[in-house]
Protein backbone atom coordinates (compact mmCIF):
# COMPACT_ATOMS: atom_id res chain seq x y z
CA UNK A 1 0.00 0.00 0.00
CA UNK A 2 3.05 2.38 0.51
CA UNK A 3 3.67 4.25 -2.42
CA UNK A 4 0.50 3.00 -4.32
CA UNK A 5 -2.49 5.29 -6.18
CA UNK A 6 -4.73 6.12 -3.81
CA UNK A 7 -2.84 5.73 -0.66
CA UNK A 8 -1.22 9.11 -0.42
CA UNK A 9 -2.43 9.78 3.28
CA UNK A 10 -0.91 6.28 4.19
CA UNK A 11 2.32 6.90 2.53
CA UNK A 12 2.51 10.35 3.83
CA UNK A 13 1.74 9.05 7.68
CA UNK A 14 4.90 6.58 7.64
CA UNK A 15 7.16 9.01 6.26
CA UNK A 16 6.34 11.04 9.10
CA UNK A 17 6.17 8.49 11.72
CA UNK A 18 9.94 6.97 10.53
CA UNK A 19 11.30 10.28 9.66
CA UNK A 20 9.73 12.10 13.55
CA UNK A 21 10.57 8.67 15.53
CA UNK A 22 13.80 7.77 13.91
CA UNK A 23 13.00 4.31 12.95
CA UNK A 24 12.55 2.13 9.83
CA UNK A 25 9.73 -0.67 9.36
CA UNK A 26 7.31 -2.40 11.55
CA UNK A 27 9.91 -4.76 13.62
CA UNK A 28 13.20 -3.24 11.71
CA UNK A 29 14.19 -1.43 8.33
CA UNK A 30 14.32 -5.56 6.92
CA UNK A 31 10.11 -4.78 6.85
CA UNK A 32 10.46 -3.14 4.02
CA UNK A 33 12.70 -5.42 1.81
CA UNK A 34 9.22 -7.81 1.47
CA UNK A 35 7.60 -4.34 0.03
CA UNK A 36 10.56 -3.45 -2.73
CA UNK A 37 12.10 -5.97 -4.61
CA UNK A 38 13.76 -5.77 -7.79
CA UNK A 39 10.90 -5.70 -9.69
CA UNK A 40 9.50 -2.41 -8.21
CA UNK A 41 9.67 0.67 -10.65
CA UNK A 42 12.00 2.27 -7.84
CA UNK A 43 14.56 -0.67 -6.97
CA UNK A 44 14.13 0.61 -3.39
CA UNK A 45 14.91 -1.61 0.09
CA UNK A 46 13.82 0.95 2.13
CA UNK A 47 11.74 4.38 1.66
CA UNK A 48 13.71 7.07 1.71
CA UNK A 49 11.88 8.28 4.70
CA UNK A 50 14.23 5.91 7.15
CA UNK A 51 17.48 8.20 6.12
CA UNK A 52 19.32 9.38 9.25
CA UNK A 53 19.78 13.32 8.90
CA UNK A 54 16.44 13.63 6.93
CA UNK A 55 14.43 12.25 4.10
CA UNK A 56 17.70 11.88 1.00
CA UNK A 57 16.21 10.94 -2.11
CA UNK A 58 17.50 7.26 -3.22
CA UNK A 59 19.34 6.35 0.07
CA UNK A 60 17.65 3.69 0.43
CA UNK A 61 17.43 2.47 -3.28
CA UNK A 62 19.78 -0.39 -4.69
CA UNK A 63 22.85 -0.84 -5.22
CA UNK A 64 24.07 1.92 -3.25
CA UNK A 65 21.81 0.97 0.16
CA UNK A 66 24.25 1.63 2.87
CA UNK A 67 22.71 -0.14 6.40
CA UNK A 68 24.65 2.87 8.30
CA UNK A 69 22.80 5.72 6.77
CA UNK A 70 19.64 4.86 7.23
CA UNK A 71 17.18 3.70 11.18
CA UNK A 72 17.49 0.27 11.73
CA UNK A 73 15.13 0.01 14.84
CA UNK A 74 11.79 -0.28 13.84
CA UNK A 75 8.80 1.92 14.93
CA UNK A 76 7.01 -0.72 17.37
CA UNK A 77 9.50 -0.98 19.54
CA UNK A 78 10.31 2.73 19.66
CA UNK A 79 6.37 3.82 20.01
CA UNK A 80 6.30 1.14 22.52
CA UNK A 81 9.29 2.92 24.83
CA UNK A 82 7.68 6.15 23.89
CA UNK A 83 4.78 5.01 24.89
CA UNK A 84 5.85 3.57 27.91
CA UNK A 85 8.20 6.13 29.27
CA UNK A 86 5.45 8.96 29.23
CA UNK A 87 3.02 6.65 31.34
CA UNK A 88 5.12 6.43 33.62
CA UNK A 89 5.59 10.15 33.73
CA UNK A 90 1.75 10.83 33.58
CA UNK A 91 1.17 7.60 36.31
CA UNK A 92 3.98 10.10 38.75
CA UNK A 93 1.57 13.11 38.55
CA UNK A 94 -1.11 11.39 39.56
Amino acid sequence: FYETDGNEAFTTTWDLVQQNVDCCGVETYKDWTVRYNETTATAQVVPDSCCRGGMVEGCGAKPKFDVSKIYSDGCLNKFSDMFTDNLNIVGGNI
